[in-house]
């Protein structure tokens, strides 16, 4: 298998995506020092390519999709679904409740719904609605969700909170700016077709600013180790971003940049056991 195709199964299959889940929900465990809960990183593990995967089977026109009832994808999907409610079976009904939540806002995003008898309506045909949708969902999975169960600092919580959802929010403004031509062409109003990819930049680079204020206020509670690998982190994520674009866009934006959400954990593992 040539390293391209390799590049493509793992987009094709949601591979980097369920790693980034599972080393996200991590990173929430291991900044407030709490035990793991493996029911929990496991449902989230598969759950979130899950989603991914139902979410872009409602991406295409109603008229376009595949009429025969047994086909490899919708038994994939049962089958997953199945063990997705075994995993289920271990948590209490406040969590079930509030993944599927979390589902229902990542699928509704692409659901077609009829407007008129001549058109079909999307979540995604609002003005630059996406980013927020995938961040919101990626936050309440990987942080709320896990953590809620446990007596932490709420102003910690809170800042963490805020911090994934920016860091989650700039990703997706890069795969928008990556989409923005095909965007475009289907009338998609996303924020680098609205203001341009220039100024989609100059927002990513206040974002970083930002993460790097609040931060800092994570200092008392998670220690000087942990707050200086999220700093080095972000300037990481800086570097990748302005850096090292690259014309292969599938290794950059399949590796490096959903990459990121898998080494910010790893260097606060690092930071946390020298």
């Amino acid at each position: 298998m040539t390293s391209e195709s390799l590049l493509v199964h793992l987009k094709k299959y949601k591979i980097i995506i369920a790693i980034a889940a599972l080393a996200q929900t991590w990173l929430s465990y291991q900044l407030f020092n709490i035990p793991i809960n493996p029911y929990i990183l496991l449902f989230v593990t598969i759950a979130t390519p899950f989603s991914y995967s139902l979410a872009e089977s409602f991406s295409y026109d109603l008229n376009q999709k595949n009429k025969s009832f047994f086909t490899f994808k919708k038994l994939f999907f049962g089958f997953t679904f199945l063990i997705l409610l075994y995993i289920a079976s271990f948590l209490n009904k406040n969590t079930i409740a509030q993944f599927t939540m979390a589902a229902i806002i990542a699928i509704a995003y692409n659901f077609p719904l009829k407007s008129n008898k001549n058109s079909v309506f999307r979540l995604r045909q609002i003005k630059g609605l996406k980013i927020f949708l995938i961040a919101f969902s990626w936050t309440l999975v990987t942080v709320y969700i896990p953590i809620n169960l446990y007596i932490v600092n709420k102003i910690s919580l809170t800042i963490v909170l805020i911090n994934n959802f920016l860091f989650i929010a700039i990703l997706s403004l890069l795969f928008d700016i990556k989409d923005v031509q095909k965007d475009k062409e289907n009338n998609l109003p996303s924020i680098p077709v609205l203001i341009g990819v220039t100024k989609s930049y100059h927002i990513i680079q206040l974002i970083l600013a930002l993460l790097v204020i609040s931060t800092c206020y994570l200092y008392d509670d998670v220690g000087f180790a942990t707050t200086a690998a999220l700093l080095l982190h972000i300037l990481f994520s800086y570097v990748v971003i302005f850096k090292l674009k690259s014309s292969h866009k599938n290794f950059y934006y399949t590796i490096l940049i959903d990459g990121l959400l898998i080494s910010q954990a790893l260097v606060v593992w690092i930071a946390k056991n020298l």
